[in-house]
């Protein structure tokens, strides 16, 4: 018996990968976002489900939705946190995730009550838990089409924290409606909430932080540092809500923004990418399973039956998500002298508020808490109301948000991208010329081949010199800019590979980074470096860290810059050939040479103070960079 349970099971999973592996490569070809399509085939699979046994093996419990997939799916959402992005707009995303829950589900709560009779205690619960987005289809569409990147963070950092207060809220109110509405019970419950919130965030900022450690002593142990990131993925929630019996999902988010904050620096490079593409699997199959087994368990029976009702409720909470997102955005809007939200993207973030799996699994997890009790009677129908509205939701809204952004026409490149991506057409236009002569030069082609191959990429390097120079004769400080942007990258990039090459340590990296950071914000606020011996910028990118540096870390902190300047003035120099880019780019590099300058004569300063300890730094970063070569 035990044996055909575990081969039954084993081929119910195998199903699960093929139909996923199949569905995603259909989705693909026919433009339909993947969670649409899982849940209509787990639909169509639900009659035959029975019958099958491979089929009727797998079961979507509660438990298993709440503490297996769901965490994967929260932590994955906050692995790749842009924490100084989340952080800028930390404010209007709180007023999303909190205010804006409890607008929108009080009007739920209300129209609901309303239209379909459903007990307003139980309604204001649904509206609580249906007010938690999910946009990783979204995401995924905002990405294809060249969405400006703070607008996808708008969307997702809300989606992030909306998860927890929505969960939070939505207990609060099980717990007034099961003991009674008194004086003492909302007082309860607001302690309640305080202390759910503290004790979660931090139990997700304590393991995060191990973690973070951990990674730190263990580097270059790959498959156990990604071992360690699904480990705290799920033991933040377990133990969040089994042990200390606060909110698991709140664990986990906090634990995976700081992991991001402060683990995933700890990680090679290479180390990063290959944790970056299990995560992205990792999310795969857990929104195949989740999806998958959702259409399979319901199937449309109950949904057909209760078709207008639900047709009515995705209607409502349309209307609900509408009437805070407007809002709260004209209220950020008025209170904000910087970083507003145009009323175009007010209505990707309104349309952009698809639902997912949380709250099918957490009224899958209340179902298990109420049985039995007073409010199991009307579980079913607020289970089929919101597997109705999370379908429409993914197809309505999901198939339509694409024409939207393009109709907004919010998908267009801002004019840094556009400027950025001229420059490099360019200058890879420039190499592709001098290749061609080098081939004609070596007999390679013909001087008609030649001449064809030449006049091709000259035209089109024209073009786009005739697009830099329109912008560059309207917006300057905008090129500007992006060549200060652009220097940075490159510093970003050199950095690392030093890290990597164990050239720097982790210290050392960090303030560097964390330097980069202050002059990008600065670059960002039109901020540049005009006067060499006094301007903010100098002193910002100049000026040693605030953590104190043995000789050892001052000297390598300084050779690492140094290295950097040398790098950006390198790969920049050839943007001076560009005639309409030659002085803004000679004013770019005479400011890297005074920076190189600077650090080299900082690094001979060290020198003869110290030359024995340095000349021995200096043999140790050349066998370690001869090392890396070799």
């Amino acid at each position: 018996m035990s044996e055909h349970l575990i081969l039954y099971g084993t081929a119910g999973v195998l199903s699960v990968l093929i139909i996923s592996s199949i569905v995603l490569y259909i989705s693909t070809k026919i433009k339909l976002p993947f969670s649409i399509l899982l849940v209509f085939i787990g639909i169509l699979l639900h009659p035959i489900k029975s019958s099958v046994p491979a089929l009727a093996s797998i079961e979507l419990t509660p438990e298993m939705l709440f503490y297996v997939f769901l965490p994967l799916l929260l932590f994955e959402s906050t692995y790749n946190l842009n924490w100084r992005k989340f952080r800028k707009n930390l404010s209007v995303i709180t007023l999303f995730a909190t205010v804006g829950v409890l607008i929108s589900a009080f009007i739920v709560a209300g129209l609901v009550h309303l239209f379909t009779g459903l007990n307003f205690g139980i309604a204001l619960i649904f509206g609580t838990v249906i007010a938690c987005t999910d946009p990783i289809a979204v995401i995924g569409i905002f990405k294809k089409l060249g969405v400006p990147k703070r607008l996808q963070h708008l969307l997702d950092g809300e989606s992030m924290l909306n998860d927890g207060t929505a969960v939070i809220f939505s207990k609060i109110i099980l717990s007034i409606i099961i003991t009674g509405f008194t004086g003492s019970t909302i007082l309860q419950g607001g302690f309640n909430l305080i202390f759910t919130i503290l004790v979660s965030a931090l139990t997700g900022f304590g393991f995060g932080w191990i973690a973070s450690r951990v990674v730190k002593y263990i580097q270059h142990q790959m498959m156990i540092e990604i071992t360690l990131t699904i480990v705290l993925a799920l033991i933040s929630f377990i133990i969040g809500e089994a042990v200390f019996h606060v909110s698991g999902i709140i664990a986990t988010v906090v634990a995976g923004i700081t992991f991001s904050i402060f683990g995933k620096d700890n990680f090679s490079s290479d180390v990063k990418h290959f944790a970056n593409e299990i995560w992205e699997y990792i999310s795969f199959l857990a929104n195949s399973f989740v999806f998958l087994l959702v259409g399979m368990t319901f199937g449309a029976v109950e949904l057909l039956n209760n078709w207008r009702e639900i047709l009515i409720v995705f209607v409502i909470v349309i209307f609900a998500r509408s009437v805070s997102v407007y809002l709260l955005g004209y209220i950020h809007n008025k209170s904000s002298a910087k970083l507003k939200i145009s009323t175009k993207w007010l209505h990707i973030i309104n349309w952009g508020g698809l639902r997912g799996a949380l709250p099918i699994a957490f009224l899958l997890s209340l179902e298990e808490f109420a049985k039995g009790g007073q409010l199991r009677q009307y579980m079913d129908t607020v289970i089929t109301y919101t597997i109705g509205v999370v379908i429409l939701s993914l197809t309505v809204n999901g198939l339509s948000i694409g024409w939207l952004i393009k109709k907004l026409k919010v998908n267009r490149p801002d004019i840094e991208n556009r400027i950025h991506s001229d420059l490099i057409k360019v200058l890879l236009l420039n190499q592709s010329l001098d290749h061609i002569n080098e081939l004609n030069e070596d007999g390679e082609i013909s001087n008609e081949t030649k001449n064809i191959l030449y006049n091709e990429k000259w035209q089109e390097k024209k073009a786009v010199l005739n697009n830099l120079s329109e912008i560059n004769s309207k917006r300057r400080l905008k090129v500007k800019q992006v060549l200060y942007q652009y220097a940075f990258e490159i510093e970003s990039s050199e950095f690392t590979r030093l890290y990597d090459s164990d050239v720097i340590s982790e210290k050392i990296y960090n303030q560097l980074r964390e330097k980069l950071e202050e002059g990008i914000d600065l670059i960002n606020n039109a901020i540049f470096p005009a006067e060499f011996s006094r301007d903010k910028m100098m002193r910002v990118l100049s000026k040693k860290g605030k953590k104190n540096f043995t000789v050892e870390e001052l000297y390598l902190y300084r050779k690492a810059r140094q290295i950097a300047n040398k790098k950006v003035i390198k790969e920049l120099s050839p943007i001076k050939k560009i005639e309409i880019m030659k002085d803004l780019t000679q004013e770019l590099l005479l400011t890297y040479n005074k920076f190189y300058n600077k650090n080299v004569k900082m690094c001979e300063d060290l020198l003869s103070q110290n030359p024995d300890k340095i000349m021995q730094y200096e043999d140790d970063l050349g066998h370690k960079e001869i090392s890396k070569i070799l």
